[in-house]
């Protein structure tokens, strides 16, 4: 199932991104659960989280589950021939959390620009470095 050779490069920043991916599930699991106030999300303009709101957490949910899935393939090389769409589906993730920066940056509540956006700058420059490093 593994074809290639994963840079030593490639594994720092997959681990890496994958750690951060699952501290942000837990926050995004906390978040639902009632234990953070939702004022610590969506930009800080929300005071309580309404049904659609917890629609979206868990959406968020997913989309970092399907972003893990496509990193460990990437890492692992799964795919055979159809290789190239992990790649491309890490340069997505790159994309997504390089505008997450821009979007935290405009955030009201002060917690997430001062604790999010360098989060989402360090989840970028590894997903950055993942797509980018040569194997």
């Amino acid at each position: 199932m593994t074809t290639g050779v994963v840079s030593q490069g490639q594994r720092v920043a997959g681990r890496g991104l994958l750690t951060l991916i699952a501290i942000l599930s837990v926050y995004h699991i906390l978040l639902l659960s009632g234990m953070l106030p939702p004022v610590a999300a969506w930009g800080g303009r929300v005071a309580e989280l309404p049904a659609n709101l917890q629609t979206l957490e868990l959406f968020a949910l997913g989309i970092l589950l399907f972003f893990s899935l496509l990193i460990l393939g990437h890492l692992r090389r799964w795919g055979g021939r159809f290789a190239w769409l992990f790649r491309v589906g890490c340069g997505v993730i790159a994309a997504y959390f390089s505008l997450n920066v821009v979007l935290n940056l405009m955030a009201l509540g002060l917690l997430e620009r001062l604790l999010f956006t360098p989060l989402s700058f360090m989840m970028a420059v590894f997903a950055w470095w993942l797509v980018l490093a040569r194997s």
